[in-house]
C-alpha cells in the first residue's frame, strides 16, 4: 500500500482505527495472551486459525499503525515471543514475522533482535 500515509495520514488512524481501537484490542487479546500458557493443546492437530488471524492482525497494525500502538509496544512483544515457543510451525514463523516488522519499526534493544 504505497499511498497509505498519504490517505490516512502518519498518526491520526481511521474511522475504525484509533486509540480507543487500540486500548481495546490491548486489553482484550495481547495482554491475556502475553501472559497466560498459550501452549499447544494436546487434542488439537493442525493450525489454530484463531492465532494465525491474530498475529496477522497484530503484523498488520505494526506495520501500517505503528504510531498508534507505540504505547503497547511492551505488550505487543510480549505477545509474539509467547508464540515463538509454540510446536505449530504456521503460527511459530507468524510470530516471527510480527517480531521482524515490530524491531523494523521501532528501536529494539540488541538483546531482543539477535535472540
Amino acid at each position: 500500500m504505497r499511498n497509505w500515509d498519504s490517505l490516512f495520514g502518519s498518526s491520526k488512524g481511521t474511522e475504525l482505527m484509533d486509540k480507543s481501537m487500540t486500548e481495546v484490542i490491548n486489553n482484550r487479546l495481547w495482554k491475556p495472551q502475553s501472559v497466560g500458557d498459550i501452549s499447544d493443546e494436546p487434542g488439537q492437530s493442525g493450525v489454530d486459525h484463531s492465532r494465525m488471524e491474530l498475529l496477522q492482525m497484530t503484523t498488520m497494525l505494526v506495520k501500517y499503525h505503528h504510531n498508534l500502538i507505540q504505547e503497547t509496544r511492551k505488550d505487543i512483544i510480549k505477545f509474539g515471543w509467547n508464540f515463538i515457543k509454540l510446536e505449530d510451525v504456521i503460527n511459530k514463523l507468524a510470530a516471527y514475522v510480527l517480531i521482524a516488522y515490530f524491531i523494523a519499526q521501532y528501536d529494539t534493544p540488541a538483546k531482543i533482535a539477535v535472540q
